[in-house]
């Protein structure tokens, strides 16, 4: 009951670290935030740093670390940010993985561009050699609205395409999604005025 009772309050403490607001982080000029974190397992304590998010002054995430118990990084993402505070570039690198999860380390890169409106208007996916995966183009109406996007495979073929469509209100009113000439999802938005 003890053991249980310990690991609640660490947990919750920890949420509540991790869980700080960008404005507080901002506000307060927080740089970094170290995780630690202590189990108790039949009657022994052990300690380890879990997780490590370092800020820039707009207080913007530049760098999380995610350690295994032994201290192996599990996982770094490292994020960049324009002067208009928009993720330009964020990219991800797993470290060891668990032997017994199966899983393969996944290791990617994003580049997004952005109009002068600040709407992100490109954004392009890449595998960890470096090889473009997928590629997304953004077109907005003239009061900001998003009408088209339209993604592409590593080859440059377009796989799906999404437009959007609003009322004289300017909210969506239809999304329509395509593979190919086929529709294969659309969603309609009624709404109900006071």
């Amino acid at each position: 009951m003890k053991t249980w009772a310990c690991s609640c309050l660490l947990m919750l403490f920890a949420l509540s670290v991790s869980a700080q607001s960008k404005k507080d982080i901002k506000n307060n000029k927080v740089k970094s935030i170290t995780e630690n974190i202590t189990v108790v397992e039949n009657g022994k304590t052990s300690n380890y740093k879990s997780q490590y998010t370092v800020y820039d002054k707009g207080g913007n995430v530049i760098e999380r670390t995610e350690f295994m118990p032994d201290g192996t990084v599990k996982k770094k993402e490292t994020f960049v940010f324009d002067k208009s505070g928009n993720k330009i570039e964020e990219s991800l690198v797993e470290g060891k993985t668990a032997p017994d999860n199966g899983k393969e380390a996944k290791n990617y890169k994003k580049t997004s561009k952005y109009n002068v409106n600040n709407d992100k208007v490109e954004e392009i996916e890449y595998d960890g050699t470096g090889k473009i995966v997928k590629k997304t183009a953004m077109n907005y109406s003239t009061n900001g609205n998003k009408t088209l996007e339209v993604e592409y495979d590593g080859a440059g073929k377009i796989s799906k395409k999404i437009i959007y469509t609003y009322n004289s209100k300017g909210l969506r009113v239809d999304r329509k999604e395509y593979e190919g000439d086929t529709m294969t999802e659309e969603k309609k938005f009624d709404y109900q005025y006071y």
